[in-house]
């Protein structure tokens, strides 16, 4: 293979090695940023300001940005004076959407409008949005159901559907569960636990809180409605000094609560603790703290419970109990499944002092509105045949009145076979606890090895890309190594080139000296023969013999023009003799100055390095131009 055809491959060569450098370059590049992506929410510094956070936002991709984006609209939701700023960056949010068709800001604006209508209490809109998101959401793999679940059974819950809310809070559950979503899974153990506490089922409640505590510490963060609704388990069912250790255990969490439903809450559990110790002045200065006007519709049972415990202590309590009761009903009416449930002494109590309190037709009424809840609460439906015993006592239909009081204790029997409570089944409870602990470490030991796994899989991925860029480099620079020792035999091939060219001409010049040296020879050899053929001195004859010598002497080994320059320079006067000579170029100058110096054709050629037909050509020429005849001898013009 010749040398500039190998000079081309490993040029070509070359070209490859840096594409690949430049391949593994953007791989180790890719690598890295998919590590480094892994957590969008924490390049997102919190602020109340719309055109902060969409300074930070707008320079996420999609599918990032859109979760960050709603997580912070439904923080801002829930700020006072902030529906300017919360109104600012969605009109961001949707703006960027519309112009990318991003669909996935469309789910994420109907879970935020849900949740947003949740806040003002419009809870028919909030379910419909959420309806919305979840059958749009159905379609991006990357968005999780656990975001659009929630709001749905809010909705449901605050319409009073229990049996819907619980359906779709464990959907949530068991997705979030699956996935290892320990923040949704905290969220919904939460919400799964307080409704089976609302419910009397303070085995499963406790179950869920304990699972919510576990997912907390995984995720690193114990909210402040799981810690009351702990507390709230521990007052009703083990009593007050298990409740005040718990208090304080929890004191830095309780008392920051993050927003005006955390604060309620805290509020009442607060207010319960103070009556369980007898210290009513406080629990009622406290409770002043939540009116009427400003309480959360969850609590309305909790709270109509706390005031009459204190009215419970007053004179004519039955007659104010009775009043409030009264003016609350459409409170009993809105959740009468938890108020048979947290009620029911004080009702029995008060049905039995006036029953047009709650007259049977309101009961039956309330018993169809509540029908689906009521089925899956059996100490609620004993509750209720308690109340039906006693408005038959107070019209004298004693028949009926014990056939309610047989179906409450039915409904009692039936309640007791499945009552979960902490003290009769302590032992099941822990060992369900140590159970649930030992898979949620299971499933964090598994996650570890897994991100373990994923570490060391983009460590070796990006040690074989540095190996596999470090062997390119070294072929790069063994390229380049034979690339230059190419280079540095092309010199030395171009240096042996000019010395054959140089052989070449000494080989021409040896050839020229001796072919002169026989044509000296030859004209040797005649002169002699003339020398010998002459008879006398003639002074013609001697003059040519005399020429004769002098043009071989002035014979050259090769080409030498310098020679003729020298002799125009010394015959500078002949030149100005004939003005018509400087008409001429330097060469027919140069054989002018020749031929006239005696010098033959052949010499000439020689001398000047042109052929002999060239040199008759010039001197016609010269004789045309001077108006010499062709028989005058060039030497006579000198």
């Amino acid at each position: 293979m010749k040398i500039k055809e190998m000079q081309s491959l490993l040029a070509i060569r070359n070209r490859n090695y840096l594409l690949l450098a430049v391949l593994v370059l953007i791989g180790v590049f890719i690598l890295v940023f998919l590590r480094s992506d892994s957590d969008t929410n924490s390049k997102i510094t919190r602020s109340n300001s719309a055109d902060s956070l969409w300074q930070q936002i707008e320079k996420l991709r999609e599918g990032q940005y859109e979760m960050v984006t709603f997580r912070e609209l439904h923080r801002l939701s829930q700020i006072p004076n902030k529906k300017q700023e919360h109104d600012k960056l969605l009109g961001y949010v949707l703006i960027r959407g519309e112009r990318e068709g991003n669909q996935r800001v469309q789910v994420y604006h109907y879970i935020n409008k849900s949740y947003d209508l949740i806040w003002h209490g419009t809870y028919d809109s909030a379910l419909l949005y959420g309806q919305k998101a979840m059958e749009l959401g159905k379609s991006f793999s990357d968005i999780s159901p656990c975001m659009y679940f929630s709001p749905i059974s809010i909705a449901y819950y605050q319409l009073g559907n229990l049996s819907e809310a619980i359906n779709y809070m464990k959907l949530g559950y068991e997705h979030a569960k699956k996935v290892e979503d320990y923040a949704n899974l905290n969220s919904y153990a939460t919400n799964l636990g307080t409704y089976y506490f609302n419910n009397g089922m303070y085995g499963s409640a406790s179950r869920y809180f304990q699972e919510a505590v576990a997912a907390g510490q995984k995720n690193g963060k114990i909210s402040n409605v799981l810690i009351n609704n702990i507390i709230s388990i521990k007052s009703t069912e083990l009593g007050v000094l298990s409740t005040i250790e718990d208090w304080k255990k929890y004191d830095s969490i309780l008392s920051k609560p993050s927003n005006e439903f955390e604060r309620q809450l805290t509020v009442l559990n607060r207010v319960n603790l103070f009556q369980a110790q007898k210290r009513w002045e406080e629990a009622s200065r406290l409770l002043q703290q939540v009116p009427d006007s400003t309480l959360d519709l969850y609590f309305i049972i909790n709270k109509m419970s706390l005031v009459l415990n204190d009215l419970d202590r007053k004179p004519d309590r039955l007659a104010r109990m009775s009043d409030y009761v009264f003016n609350h009903k459409h409170w009993l009416r809105r959740n009468f499944t938890q108020g048979l449930m947290e009620l029911h002494t004080f009702l029995n109590s008060l049905v039995e002092y006036n029953p047009s309190l709650l007259p049977m037709d309101t009961l039956k009424q309330w018993e169809i509105d509540n029908d689906a809840n009521l089925n899956q609460n059996a100490l609620a439906k004993s509750y209720l045949n308690e109340l039906y015993a006693k408005q038959y006592a107070t019209m004298g239909n004693f028949a009926q009145s014990n056939n309610k009081l047989s179906a409450a204790m039915v409904y009692t029997r039936e309640y007791m076979q499945t009552n979960d409570s902490l003290k009769r089944a302590d032992f099941i409870e822990r060992m369900e606890n140590a159970r649930i602990n030992e898979k949620l470490d299971d499933l964090t030991v598994e996650l570890h090895q897994k991100t373990q796994r994923n570490q060391l899989v983009t460590i070796v991925l990006i040690a074989l890309l540095l190996i596999l860029g470090l062997t390119i480099l070294v072929l790069w620079l063994l390229n380049r190594k034979r690339e230059k020792s190419l280079e540095l035999i092309q010199v030395q091939l171009n240096q042996q080139e000019e010395e054959q060219r140089f052989l070449r001409k000494e080989r021409e010049l040896n050839d020229r000296i001796v072919s002169i040296t026989h044509m000296m020879m030859e004209k040797t050899g005649d002169l002699v023969k003339q020398l010998k053929g002459m008879k006398s001195a003639n002074k013609d004859d001697l003059e040519e013999i005399r020429r004769a010598l002098e043009g071989m002497v002035r014979v050259d080994t090769g080409s030498n023009p310098q020679m003729a320059d020298t002799l125009m320079k010394e015959n500078d006067a002949l030149l100005n003799k004939f003005p018509a000579i400087q008409s001429l170029n330097l060469t027919e100058r140069r054989i002018f100055i020749l031929s006239v110096e005696g010098f033959k054709s052949k010499d000439i050629s020689n001398l000047v390095g042109v052929t002999p037909q060239y040199i008759h050509n010039v001197r016609s020429k010269i004789r045309k131009i001077l108006g010499l005849e062709n028989q005058i001898h060039w030497e006579e013009l000198k």
